[in-house]
């Protein structure tokens, strides 16, 4: 392009020198027309070359590395001169300005995961706890998702050291229900008995859960928190049967 540049420029007072030579008679109109062709000739060159210069460059852009952060390398997984893949890891990088964990959940758990959230990381051994909080959350519908839990605590861990993660996990509303209740718990038609508002009684189904302390965990479709059960003579009642409930 410099040279371009120099010798349009160079062309550019020719031109004008034969144009004043011209108008005083003192040189051919062919010599002043065959240095205004070269002139736009070079122009086109120029104008072929600053393209072919700005293609250049972003293959150059597209074919160079930048890390998304401040970091150090760490290792090097490939030589100058290797042909790599798209995707494929080259280096791997220490981030300068804090220490990060990543860890792989189920992808229903980290759906409960918020960024931000405290996290505590211990060693393998247990002497040491760090705090920490959650930085990143990717996404997976039934496969593991990497959460990224970054350090808070002084002195950081060593570079690779490996680390114990906990989660406070929020707890999601279940219904429970005296044990009692649920018929047949373990067979095929596991069930509980609803007294309705005019104290009528309705079969409805039921899977059992988690028992803890005499209360099952049940999931049923219209089953809701603060419906009566029937926690005795189930075997003496029908759908539909009414009954009276005793003070």
């Amino acid at each position: 392009m410099r040279e371009l540049d120099a010798s349009l420029s160079r062309l550019g007072r020719d031109v004008e020198r034969s144009r004043m030579l011209r108008e005083r008679n003192l040189s051919a109109e062919e010599e002043l027309d065959r240095l205004r062709s070269e002139r736009e000739a070079l122009s086109q060159a120029r104008e072929q070359a600053l393209a072919q210069r700005d293609e250049a460059r972003a293959q150059l852009d597209e074919l160079t590395l930048r890390a998304p952060f401040a970091a150090e390398v760490t290792d090097l997984l490939v030589e100058p001169g290797d042909f790599v893949a798209a995707g494929q890891p080259v280096m791997g990088l220490a981030g300068l300005t804090g220490r990060e964990v990543e860890i792989r959940v189920p992808g229903r758990l980290a759906a409960r995961l918020e960024v931000g959230q405290e996290a505590t990381l211990m060693s393998i051994s247990g002497a040491q706890r760090l705090a920490g909080r959650v930085a990143h959350v990717g996404r997976a519908d039934d496969a593991m998702a990497p959460v990224i839990v970054a350090i808070a605590s002084e002195p950081a861990p060593a570079l690779g050291e490996s680390l114990r993660v906990q989660l406070s996990l929020s707890a999601r509303p279940v219904v429970q229900v005296p044990l009692a209740a649920v018929v047949d718990p373990g067979g095929q038609a596991p069930h509980v008995l609803v007294l309705t508002d005019d104290d009528a009684v309705q079969r409805m189904a039921v899977t059992p859960g988690r028992l803890a302390d005499g209360w099952v965990t049940v999931s049923a479709a219209s089953l809701a928190a603060g419906e009566r059960v029937v926690t005795a003579g189930q075997g003496r009642l029908d759908e539909g049967d009414r009954v009276r409930v005793l003070p």
